[in-house]
């Protein structure tokens, strides 16, 4: 894992202070990889590229990114990681290619060189790269398709400048850049922006599952990949029971977990005591066969609020779990003085749209897996999306969906604000201005939607939108801010395809109301205490606490009334800003108001 960076003159000209620009932005991002920084400065000045190194795969390889041919023609970029490298390595060489080191990297370096874009359907990970080919004279920017890793861009005349955040962007634009008041209005409803759109004003993301492609002066962007979730309908169709489908998806999900072990470095796993960081743990460990090191995070707000079940709380159930799988299990605090700095820092690098703390939650995990002395930290995001665990999602479940399934439209679970609530704030603003994408499908699925039962598109929505452009935006930049590589099991596209298709009394059955097919497996393998406890989010906001609160001045922040001009607010709001049903606000607006200052101090 690693941040990446580049500055590419767009009709093969050269490109003005190229060298001093690209070593800033990588200053900028020395947090995503602090372990290697280096560049590739092509001798023409066209392109500079930047990669700041997390040494994970062969760690101790003293061959450093930007990975470049010896002819210098082929140049890549990489973030990401490929868990299937070993497989592609030996079918590379069988093609010829030579090797030099054990990294992933060169592995995706000598596929795209041999076999080009083509080569990415063989990939079983994530990334955001790269690659500049001098046959074609072209630039090829890629983004995986569930969109784990991020890559933003800007368009400045005859540049393309891009980079893995936002503020390295900022820094080397040049120009006086201004927040997007449509994009604002979007994440303050949803808590992040439309698919491929920022909070800044031309500055854009790369979709999930496409391709950036600049060759002859021109740009063009396109899909090279989506899911496949229509490759399980025939195991479907064949009505397997309940045993047979349990089976085929504990033989998908340990091949998806170990493969997301890291071979050369020591990892930590999550362990909530909930149902999916408990399998992810479970079946990473090989059902205890294998010893690994998991972690339960805690904060004041959360012990106030802990779930009881079965005579245990969260933290007591967590360390049964563990004793379970025999692992080596730690207990750590996130509401604590370091985290000030913490949420000041989330607050003010929110240029990408995610405006829910849960980042700043994230990167104090980090923190503390890094205090243990881990890169990788194994997560669980997915099944809550995909297996009907949120209650308005169950409840969508039972209803018969007979419209166009392409026109499929509900509310998301991270739909913060509704649309009553906005209007109330901002009545003056034209919401018409703004699409809608979160809880909608993408139309790329226009042919496999018509099979879809009413749970089946709840998921296939989750997975279009808001699992690459919420979920792994919060994470990503969460973790990576603490030089943390997060891994989700549950997000591998193989995976996500068998859960798609998973028919809905696999979800919901007559014992358990949600992720029934995961609760049955747990109850199984350790016992009804986990497989029956209620959902349990992962943190509460950090700021809740009222000492980290008035630390970062937070009410100070928000009631200030420059804070307050930022937006078009009705009167009725302005009068009692931030009472009920508007308080879901506030954290958005202390970060808006930290990001506001910044573009107008000009210190990225």
């Amino acid at each position: 894992m690693c941040g990446i960076a580049g500055i590419y003159n767009i009709n093969g000209g050269s490109t003005s202070n190229l060298t001093a620009r690209i070593h800033i932005m990588a200053d900028l991002l020395q947090h995503r990889g602090p372990d290697c920084t280096d560049f590739h400065i092509d001798s023409n000045n066209q392109f500079a590229f930047a990669n700041t190194r997390l040494a994970i795969s062969d760690p101790d390889s003293q061959i450093t990114q930007p990975w470049t041919s010896p002819d210098r023609k082929f140049v890549l970029t990489f973030n990401g990681e490929i868990y299937n490298d070993l497989h592609l390595r030996n079918d590379l060489i069988s093609r010829g290619s030579m090797f030099h080191s054990n990294q992933d990297t060169e592995v995706l370096f000598n596929g795209l060189v041999e076999k080009g874009p083509d080569f990415l359907n063989d990939i079983d990970g994530m990334w955001a790269f790269a690659f500049y080919d001098a046959n074609d004279d072209s630039l090829m920017l890629s983004r995986d398709v569930l969109g784990e890793r991020q890559l933003f861009y800007y368009i400045n005349g005859n540049e393309i400048i891009f980079a893995s955040e936002i503020p390295p962007l900022l820094h080397s634009i040049q120009k006086i850049m201004s927040l997007d008041t449509d994009q604002i209005m979007h994440s303050l409803r949803f808590g992040a922006p439309q698919p491929g759109e920022t909070l800044i004003s031309g500055i854009k993301k790369l979709n999930p599952g496409h391709i950036l492609k600049v060759k002859n002066g021109e740009i063009n962007t396109y899909r090279f990949t989506k899911l496949r979730p229509e490759v399980w309908f025939d195991f479907f169709e064949s009505n397997p029971d309940q045993i047979s489908v349990e089976n085929k998806f504990s033989e998908l999900f340990s091949e998806v977990c170990l493969r997301r072990v890291p071979r050369d470095i020591p990892y930590i796993s999550t362990l909530s005591a909930g149902i999916d960081s408990t399998l992810v743990s479970l079946y990473s460990s090989n059902f205890g066969n294998t010893s690994i090191d998991t972690l339960f995070a805690s904060s004041h707000e959360d012990d106030l609020k802990s779930v009881e079940y079965a005579s245990l709380n969260d933290k007591d159930a967590s360390f049964k779990i563990a004793s379970q799988i025999n692992s080596n299990h730690h207990i750590v605090n996130l509401d604590t003085t370091d985290s000030v700095e913490v949420l000041e820092n989330v607050a003010s690098n929110s240029f990408d749209g995610m405006l829910e703390e849960g980042a700043a939650a994230f990167q104090m995990l980090g923190i503390r897996g890094r205090e243990l002395g881990v890169k990788v930290m194994l997560i669980s995001d997915g099944p809550d999306e995909f297996l009907a665990g949120y209650t308005h999602d169950a409840k969508l479940i039972h209803e018969n969906n007979k419209g166009d399934k392409l026109a499929f439209d509900f509310q998301p679970n991270h739909e913060t604000n509704s649309n009553e609530v906005m209007t109330f704030m901002f009545p003056e603003y034209d919401f018409n201005r703004i699409s809608r994408y979160f809880g909608k499908i993408d139309k790329c699925y226009e042919s496999t939607v018509g099979f879809l039962d009413t749970s089946q598109l709840i998921a296939l929505s989750y997975a279009s939108y808001s699992i690459p452009d919420y979920n792994n935006l919060r994470s990503d930049r969460g973790f990576m801010a603490a030089s943390i590589e997060s891994r989700s099991p549950f997000l591998a596209p193989q995976m996500v395809e068998f859960l798609i298709a998973l028919p809905h009394k696999f979800r919901i059955d007559q014992k358990y109301s949600s992720k029934a097919i995961l609760r049955n497996i747990v109850d199984k393998k350790l016992g009804s205490y986990v497989s029956n406890r209620p959902k349990k989010g992962f943190s509460e906001p950090l700021w809740y606490n009222s000492d980290l609160k008035d630390a970062i001045r937070f009410d100070e922040v928000i009631s200030d009334p420059q804070t307050l001009q930022i937006l078009p607010f009705s009167k009725s709001f302005i009068e009692k800003p931030y009472s009920m049903p508007f308080h879901k606000i506030r954290w958005s607006m202390y970060a808006l108001a930290k990001m506001n200052d910044i573009l107008k101090s000009k210190k990225y």
